[in-house]
């Protein structure tokens, strides 16, 4: 005959007192409190694994804190799980899981990706990509959970600020899309919920930098000269003219890659603009006036510094990739604001090597260009230096006879 269970009452639970071992009392149902030697009073669910088959003993809470008729109600659900073959008590932890991954926010979400982003961009490039968050995508959304974003939301939200930052929020949008890309990966999420709107943002039609024409360079030049910029940001801007880099090649120049004796400036590729795994390293052949202008910065610059063009305050720091630009706009009270660009001198440049008839692959080497399909390069490996000597030989003679007009 089964032994019956008569049902524990509160008075009951208070009147069991401790013993030198621990022991259980049963309510039924799988249900029992336990006593401590210490006089401590938990409740014990006891079952079958619904699969294995295992004895499994859990503690569901102590009492008086879990009541009686708590432990009842949930022993009561714990029984409707087994009857579905479900552990409540793994069914709990799964359900813990799945709601700690759905509160992730975007902002947390987001430093999951930065792991993997990092590895994949140049430490300047990544430093400019997460401001852009800080900036634009977190004050909106850091906070929200990531289950809880819609795209008509996040598409309203991002319009005003493309009116007036198109680029800034078309790389923004696509960091957006790539993060919850990573959660979809990692299983946060089931689907992107943003991944539609790739579309939505597009790529501004590109406005070429300001330049000035090369026959207007003789009055740049007078005006550069009695300018009131540093001497060796007169020097910056005339070391662009010369070379035609770009700013941050240009400010970047240190004097280890100099090869005076070829008279060849070899920038690594790492400073060269492109995809990271795409750089190349470019080589600039130097004019005799590219020379000379080397050893004027040699006598204003800072023989502690590797750089030509160094940080006034930080000589292990060079220019900032902006400095020539700026300079440029407050030569002759501003006039050339708008109209000209430290990007735009090599526009200028390129413009009177056409009008020399210069040799378009030439030309297009001379600014690092890459020209022709990607069959024709695997051909054409020629880095035409010598041929790019001369012809900046002739801009730098054309240089230099503005400068004495």
């Amino acid at each position: 005959m089964a032994k019956v269970v008569l049902p524990l009452t509160d008075s009951v639970i208070r009147s069991l007192k401790p013993k030198a071992n621990s022991y259980i009392k049963a309510d039924g149902n799988n249900l029992f409190i336990s006593v401590s030697p210490g006089n401590s009073k938990s409740w014990q669910f006891i079952y079958l694994h619904p699969v294995t088959k295992e004895r499994k003993k859990k503690t569901i809470g102590k009492y008086p804190a879990v009541s009686l008729v708590n432990a009842r109600e949930k022993v009561r659900d714990f029984h409707r799980l087994l009857a579905d073959n479900m552990d409540p008590f793994e069914y709990a932890k799964e359900q813990a899981e799945i709601a700690q991954r759905n509160a992730i926010t975007v902002r947390e979400m987001a430093e999951i990706w930065k792991t993997k982003k990092q590895s994949e961009v140049l430490a300047g490039t990544f430093k400019d990509l997460w401001g852009r968050l800080e900036i634009w995508l977190f004050p909106l959304f850091g906070d929200v959970p990531i289950n809880k974003i819609e795209l008509p939301a996040v598409i309203n939200a991002f319009e005003p600020a493309y009116q007036m930052r198109p680029d800034t929020v078309r790389k923004v949008a696509r960091y957006f899309i790539n993060i919850l890309d990573r959660a979809v990966i990692l299983g946060y999420l089931q689907y992107n919920p943003l991944a539609s709107m790739k579309g939505e943002f597009r790529k501004p039609i590109a406005n070429h930098q300001p330049a000035i024409h090369y026959s207007e360079l003789p009055l740049f030049m007078r005006l550069l000269g009695k300018s009131n910029l540093l001497p060796l940001t007169k020097m910056l801007i005339e070391w662009q003219l010369l070379t035609m880099v770009r700013p941050a090649e240009a400010v970047s120049a240190e004097w280890s890659e100099i090869d005076f004796k070829n008279a060849v400036w070899h920038i690594p590729a790492h400073k060269m603009k492109g995809l990271r795994d795409k750089k190349k390293a470019h080589s600039v052949p130097l004019s005799r006036q590219t020379l000379e202008l080397l050893e004027e910065i040699k006598k204003a610059g800072y023989p502690d510094s590797p750089f030509l063009f160094p940080h006034r305050t930080d000589r292990k720091k060079h220019y900032s990739n902006g400095t020539a630009n700026n300079a440029i706009k407050r030569i002759d009270n501003g006039s050339y604001k708008g109209k000209f660009t430290s990007h735009g001198i090599r526009s200028t440049a390129r413009t009177y090597l056409t009008e020399i008839n210069i040799d378009h692959f030439v030309a297009e080497s001379c600014l690092s260009h890459v020209t022709g399909n990607e069959v024709s390069r695997v051909y054409n490996r020629s880095n035409y230096l010598n041929a790019r000597r001369e012809a900046m030989q002739k801009w730098a003679d054309y240089v230099e006879q503005c400068k004495k007009v």
